[in-house]
């Protein structure tokens, strides 16, 4: 298993999201994706980490990791921006944002641990009742794959890498994908992380703790 096969799962993404009226976009690791998944949400993380999205910038001294993802989201380029009715950020970084706060045509949601807030929003914005006996089995399971996702890889690093793509699944799948990789050599590149590391206002923030 290496990078480009998992690529994949972010194309069919592509294809479910612009069929989809229920995509909600995140950016950062301390957002409550369970309540996206309690509410039946097509939940996905829309930060760019392409830096070939850059040669369409007209931003200048930013991050790669911010500047690939607003390129992204004012070129219209991205199917899961272009297809999420709301995208929800954290406090990771202030500058991102920032400069996501100017997007058009999108509800931009800041989290800051406020989930009841956070709630009502989304009910609003999808007109979905959120229904809190629904939390707990999808907490399990986001607790399962993250386990799992460890357990098949050899540093933190390379977790990321893995996690980031199997988000792309709908949840009932991920468990069986991972399944599938027992037992067989995975080899991701750091490369890929490069832009989150490298970046000067969040530095390796946006790599899920635990």
């Amino acid at each position: 298993m290496i990078l480009y096969e998992l690529e994949n799962l972010r194309r069919m993404a592509y294809v479910r999201a612009v069929m989809s009226d229920y995509v909600v976009g995140y950016i950062g690791m301390k957002i409550p994706i369970e309540i996206f998944h309690a509410l039946g949400l097509m939940a996905v993380p829309v930060y760019g980490i392409d830096r070939e999205i850059l040669k369409f910038s007209r931003e200048e001294k930013l991050c790669p990791l911010v500047d690939a993802t607003i390129t992204y989201a004012k070129t219209d380029k991205c199917p899961l921006i272009h297809s999420a009715k709301m995208i929800v950020i954290d406090d990771t970084c202030d500058l991102m944002r920032g400069k996501m706060s100017g997007l058009q045509g999108k509800c931009i949601h800041f989290y800051d641990n406020d989930r009841e807030n956070l709630i009502a929003v989304i009910e609003e914005v999808y007109g979905r009742k959120f229904q809190a006996e629904n939390l707990s089995s999808v907490q399990k399971e986001l607790e399962r794959i993250h386990s799992r996702v460890k357990s098949l890889t050899n540093d933190e690093v390379q977790s990321f890498i893995l996690e980031y793509y199997v988000n792309f699944l709908d949840l009932p799948e991920r468990m069986n994908f991972l399944d599938t990789l027992q037992g067989k050599e995975i080899r991701l590149s750091h490369e890929f992380v490069e832009t989150i590391y490298r970046c000067p206002e969040c530095g390796g923030k946006f790599l899920r703790e635990g």
